[in-house]
């Protein structure tokens, strides 16, 4: 995949991947974190129509919606000092919740945290085109068509 990042938001100035990781450490912000966004790219629009037509093709006539769901495509960088640490263990946010410390703990967590987000992103090439895709999947495709 190909790693890069995106130009900053405030200022419009694209840093380089050195640059993004040096502030990131640089930072003395406790609560920092630092999120990473994967994409694969691939041709959704042409696989869509590919798929529309395959389940067509068995005279499936209702509505068709076809999505391309995306799970585990952030990775996320936290902070490994001990306060960030205590603050994400489950037994401090359990007693936070029990105790209503957390009415002021985590407003004020949120408030110093400092997330560098959409700054990387990582892309992936799909290794099989749409066309092989279809050619091999056509037939698990119109199986799976229920009629209502």
């Amino acid at each position: 995949g190909t790693l890069y990042t995106t130009p900053d938001p405030k200022t419009g100035k694209t840093l380089t991947l050195r640059e993004v990781m040096e502030q990131f450490a640089e930072e003395e912000n406790t609560f920092k974190e630092m999120h990473m966004h994967k994409t694969v790219v691939w041709n959704y629009e042409e696989l869509t129509r590919a798929i529309t037509h395959a389940i067509r093709s068995v005279h499936y006539r209702y509505t068709i919606d076809i999505s391309f769901p995306c799970t585990n495509n952030i990775v996320l960088v936290k902070s490994a000092s001990s306060l960030a640490n205590f603050m994400r263990s489950g037994w401090t946010k359990a007693f936070c919740f029990i105790s209503l410390v957390g009415v002021i703990m985590y407003p004020a967590r949120e408030i110093y945290k400092k997330v560098k987000d959409k700054t990387l992103k990582s892309e992936f090439q799909m290794t099989i085109s749409t066309r092989d895709f279809y050619t091999q999947n056509y037939w698990s495709i119109v199986d799976q068509v229920q009629y209502k």
